[in-house]
């Protein structure tokens, strides 16, 4: 699995420190965010539990006194015994009871208690602003049926809630309606909802600043190591170019010295050598740079045919050497990327199916859009990848156990970086008549 000789990114690419801040930065901002996320997650778990208490111990002592207030209310009408419906109606209940005034002070302090009638009626001395708000319809169907009903509700734009306690007077079912100011009640809550969210987001603030003061504190020693290794790929750079340099040169003066057979074919070994150590470093150089994010891809307008069409031409020697046809199938494929790196990528896919190819096979390239992608395939009619390889064919210095050694090992390993750079993927098959198919997806321009 090899790279396009032809297609090399280039040498001496300026490799410095400035090249690894985006990916450090992005790195620091991560941190800072998950230190945030954490952050809010735990005061959102905090706030949500400390206004449910709250409320619920508000709600739970409040709808206890009504409670209360009712069953007094029931006790004394009992008391008028066979009596009871005509002290009602006749008003000669317990003067402490005040049906229908406001209560102020005492256990039933910001409450008003009326009977409401089977037929709707309300029985007790209502203010005049309450006169036409009362009864409260909310549960009043329910209780009339026998059962208790607690509601929420707002009478003169105040929030109340609501009890509808039903009781026998009679033969009837007569409802006992107690209304509770919720002002203060509700005006705590608000309190505590703008606490929690001002203080939360207060908080939240500083989680992010320490978080990012933190991360940039961490992120120290990996600073650090990726200076280190920027450091060794440049230094292993510059140590191979140098003794690169002095084998070719060596290779130049011995050719023109002499023509032996024996040395014709050492000098050919070492220059083809010397140009597998100058692939491989520029290989590696060119994934150190991906990898820290610092290689910057243009955006322009191209037709991922003629970039398949260029490849193909670029290889043309190559393929007649190993008695390899090259074919093209394309149809007009617009897609948004970096042509020298498109190129790169088919120069890089059809080269290895070139060498994985019988003499006399065939590359068969098609390009055709897809929907909203483009579609390249390249297919060879040569061995084929085994099954249990097909994962691992994009890894980097992986070779199958019968490939051809002639290659860096990392050529299909950038071809799916710059795949995925242009928001692609690649995948690698084996066709049903024998032979490896690579297919490449990518977005198409719009």
């Amino acid at each position: 699995m090899t790279a396009d000789p032809v297609l090399r990114p280039p040498f001496d690419a300026p490799f410095d420190a400035p090249l690894d801040a985006p990916l450090l930065r992005r790195t620091r901002w991560r941190l800072a965010a998950w230190s945030a996320a954490a952050t809010l997650v735990t005061l959102l778990v905090l706030a949500v539990l400390l206004y449910v208490t709250l409320n619920a111990a508000l709600s739970g002592s409040s709808e206890q006194r009504l409670r209360d207030q009712a069953t007094g209310t029931e006790q004394l009408i009992q008391r008028f015994g066979d009596r009871a419906l005509p002290a009602v109606l006749g008003g000669q209940l317990n003067d402490d009871e005040h049906l229908g005034q406001p209560q102020f002070g005492g256990p039933g302090a910001g409450t008003v208690t009326v009977l409401v009638a089977p037929d709707g009626d309300v029985i007790g001395q209502l203010p005049v602003d309450l006169a036409s708000q009362l009864p409260v319809r909310a549960g009043l169907s329910e209780a009339r049926s026998g059962t208790v009903r607690l509601e929420l509700a707002t009478v003169n734009q105040t929030p109340v809630r609501v009890l509808n306690q039903p009781m026998q007077i009679g033969q009837q079912t007569w409802v006992i309606q107690i209304l509770q100011d919720r002002t203060n009640e509700q005006r705590v809550l608000d309190t505590l909802f703008v606490v929690l969210l001002v203080g939360g987001l207060a908080v939240l603030v500083a989680s992010v600043a320490f978080g990012y003061l933190y991360a940039g504190r961490a992120l120290i020693p990996i600073r650090e190591s990726l200076r280190r290794q920027r450091e060794f790929a440049a230094n292993a750079s510059h140590e191979l170019r140098t003794p690169i340099t002095v084998i070719k040169g060596s290779v130049e003066a011995l050719r023109r010295r002499g023509d032996q057979a024996a040395v014709a074919s050492t000098l050919d070994d070492m220059e083809a050598e010397a140009d597998h150590l100058t692939a491989l470093v520029g290989d590696l150089l060119l994934l150190a740079r991906a990898d820290s994010g610092a290689v910057e891809l243009r955006r322009e307008p191209i037709d991922l045919t003629d970039a398949a069409g260029e490849a193909l031409r670029s290889l043309a020697g190559t393929a007649e050497a190993r008695g390899v046809t090259l074919r093209l199938d394309g149809s007009p494929s617009p897609v948004t990327g970096d042509a020298d790196r498109l190129r790169q990528l088919f120069g890089i896919v059809v080269d290895n199916a070139v060498k994985h190819s019988a003499r006399d096979g065939v590359v068969e390239v098609s390009v055709r859009p897809d929907g909203r992608q483009v579609v390249a395939s390249v297919e060879d009619h040569g061995p084929g990848i085994a099954a249990e390889h097909l994962e691992r064919v994009f890894d980097r210095f992986w070779r199958a156990p019968n490939a051809v050694h002639d290659g860096t090992g990392l050529g299909l390993s950038i071809a799916r970086w710059i795949t995925q750079q242009h928001g692609g993927s690649i995948t690698a098959a084996n066709r049903s008549g024998g032979g490896a198919q690579f297919e490449i997806r990518l977005p198409q321009a719009r």
